[in-house]
């Protein structure tokens, strides 16, 4: 050091002193700039790492879990916990969950938070116990325990959902979803251990899983996911205010979810468009395949309305009821939707083969069959035959205790390994009813005979409540200008068995004759907008089917327009009005057709009529691009419905 001293400071060596100072700065400068651009590579990843954890915190792609396999369970606490063993080296950890109702969440024993509004999600922040901790040589595991209350009298909706976000010290993120998974117990816990490691839950059962995120009854409420910063903009020069109040609607209106048939249409078209940033699972993606998906077809291919539990036709619009259509029912059991008053007794009734064993609000009535072809007559009645096309039947089955008894043993002795014998198998259909029938009388025919008989389907035990419609209007004596005076049904049951009737009244027609084009229409949005072709494959035979149906129930071949044959559909008012002004309801007749539920429309329907012509022009060009596409393995429709025939049906009604 001294050499090199001696040698700088020597005049002669002043030129390399110069160089050398230069080379020192430079040498300094570039350590400094590298030293600058690690703070800042460093501050710019772990702001994108924070970003990233931020984003984690939703709820796509989740289920909404509970103690039982229902979305609106009575009222009352549920208790779930789960114990995690975590990877190492995690940085930061936070639960994100919410539930209908209130929650109270324990994480290691200790409480970290509650939250009693079920749209609003909590973001806990947690400290884990690393997986190598032991306490006492006994490894020390982390365990989640949150306790769920169902408030309410009544029976609600009710569910938890979330999951806990982790991320380790390189940014990745570790996603534990709380799912069936859990443990859980709808009675009461010991309220100091069960949030315990160390409590045995080896009795308490898996929660199920009721229904995904975004789907009814609770829809897409959180928008962690697709904040307004990631919504599209709209841009229009010297009119910002005006496009931002405009933004903040369409952001507003995005998490609604596809409820019934009646909005799927208009709501998979005005809210799945947002160019949304890509995440994975998106909700609205997600939710909406499901619900589109899940539409229920009858077996001729009309399209559910999927609402609640209406009084009319189950898969129709829940209204008209029968009171409202001056009908007339009997409601054994409690109804907690409309309140209707139940019938407290069975005064009038006539049973036959049969004795009742109870009458509550929950079962209804209870009869047990004694012997075959078991009957229950109503007391007299007087209601228009023409408010009354269908009789609705909701009851229950179940096979006499001695008689499954005897098919178990039989099925048991014809037992071998694996294999239970086919004829104990038949020995045990044979004991469910075998043509179950509904007899009518009326003013113009007062004797109950077979002429004025519709036979219908019989159910079984493991059906639980069934919502049986009876046609009455099928059968060619029923007359709209007679009076129903009293019915008759006759179980047709060949052995004993328990018969629970929850209700039996009379209903209209409550089918609406769009329904089947708006179903199309959401198919057609969605596949547009998503490119989703395993959706496409999945779906494509309903929705043949369902424009099957629409072209052929409305006679829309002949007509060149939709002509609805539906009782009470006929496009007549329901109100006639005299030259005084006076009115007088017709009821049975104009019935809402469209959901537009004080207007009968009908008949030949104008508005049905535009809605069916644009689901035959986008299933007509879809498929057109079935046939051109033979690598998504789509086979042709081999049902008449060619691109070319649903082309010239849909100009021939445009012409008419």
């Amino acid at each position: 050091m001294l050499i090199l001293l001696q040698y700088i400071t020597n005049p002669t060596n002043k030129h390399i002193m110069k160089k050398l100072t230069c080379l020192i700065l430079f040498l300094s400068f570039l350590s400094f700039s590298c030293i600058s651009e690690n703070k800042i590579l460093k501050t710019e990843i772990e702001k994108q790492q924070i970003e990233n954890f931020d984003l984690a915190k939703n709820l796509n792609g989740l289920n909404w879990i509970w103690s039982v396999d229902s979305t609106c369970p009575n009222a009352g606490t549920s208790y779930f916990r789960k114990v995690f063993n975590f990877t190492p080296n995690i940085k930061r950890a936070e639960i994100y969950l919410t539930s209908d109702n209130e929650n109270s969440v324990f994480f290691n024993g200790g409480f970290i938070g509650s939250n009693g509004e079920w749209k609003v999600t909590s973001s806990y922040e947690i400290k884990l116990l690393p997986i190598h901790e032991t306490q006492g040589g006994v490894k020390i595991n982390n365990i989640l325990a949150i306790q769920v209350v169902n408030e309410g009298s009544e029976p609600g909706a009710a569910g938890l959902i979330g999951k806990l976000i982790l991320q380790d010290k390189d940014g990745i993120i570790f996603e534990y979803p709380i799912d069936k998974t859990f443990k859980c117990s709808g009675a009461y816990a010991d309220a100091l251990y069960w949030k315990k490691r160390n409590f045995d839950d080896s009795k308490w059962n898996n929660a199920f899983e009721i229904a995904p995120y975004g789907t009814s009854p609770w829809g897409m409420f959180d928008l962690a996911n697709t904040p307004a910063s990631l919504f599209p903009e709209f841009i229009v020069p010297g009119h910002q205010k005006e496009m931002d109040l405009l933004r903040d609607m369409f952001v507003l209106h995005y998490p609604v979810p596809v409820l019934g048939t009646f909005n799927m249409q208009w709501v998979t078209e005005s809210t799945l468009w947002p160019a949304i940033k890509p995440i994975k699972n998106n909700p609205k993606i997600v939710s909406y395949k499901d619900a589109i998906s899940s539409r229920e077809l009858s077996d001729e291919g009309y399209v559910s309305c999927h609402q609640h539990r209406g009084l009319g036709l189950p898969d129709g619009w829940p209204f008209p009821t029968w009171w409202q259509s001056k009908g007339i029912g009997f409601h054994f059991a409690k109804d907690s939707i409309y309140n209707t008053p139940r019938t407290l007794n069975t005064e009038g009734w006539k049973i036959k083969n049969a004795e009742t064993t109870g009458l509550d609000e929950e079962y209804g009535w209870q009869i047990k069959l004694t012997a075959p072809n078991a009957t229950i007559q109503s007391p007299p009645i007087s209601v228009q035959e023409i408010v009354a096309p269908y009789i609705r039947f909701e009851w229950t089955w179940r096979d006499d205790a001695k008689v499954m008894n005897s098919i178990n043993r039989e099925a048991g002795a014809s037992r071998n390994v694996a294999r239970t014998s086919t004829s104990a198998i038949s020995h045990a259909k044979a004991w469910t009813p075998t043509k179950p029938y509904l007899e009518w009388t009326s003013v113009l025919h007062t004797n109950y005979d077979s002429k004025r008989r519709i036979y219908f389907k019989p159910i079984q035990s493991t059906d639980g409540l069934v919502f049986t419609v009876i046609p009455l209007h099928e059968n060619s004596y029923w007359n709209p200008e007679d009076t129903l005076t009293g019915i008759r049904i006759n179980f047709g049951n060949t052995k004993p068995a328990t018969v629970n009737i929850h209700a039996i009244f009379t209903a209209v027609d409550t089918r609406h004759n769009v329904n089947n084009s708006l179903y199309l229409q959401a198919c057609d949005s969605f596949i547009n907008w998503t490119d989703d072709k395993d959706f496409l494959t999945n779906n494509i035979h309903k929705m043949r089917k369902a424009l099957a149906y629409a072209i052929n129930e409305f006679q829309v071949e002949s007509n060149k327009c939709i002509f609805t044959p539906w009782i009470g559909h006929d496009g007549r008012s329901g109100l006639l009005i005299d030259k005084n002004g006076k009115k007088t309801v017709r009821y049975g007749v104009g019935i809402g057709n469209g959901y537009w539920d004080i207007m009968p429309y009908g008949g030949k329907d104008a508005i049905a009529t535009i809605y069916l012509y644009d689901a035959i022009n986008k299933m007509a060009n879809l498929e057109t691009q079935i046939a051109k596409h033979p690598e998504w393995k789509i086979q042709n429709n081999s049902d008449g419905l060619s691109p070319a025939y649903l082309k010239r049906l849909a100009r021939e009604i445009k012409i008419n």
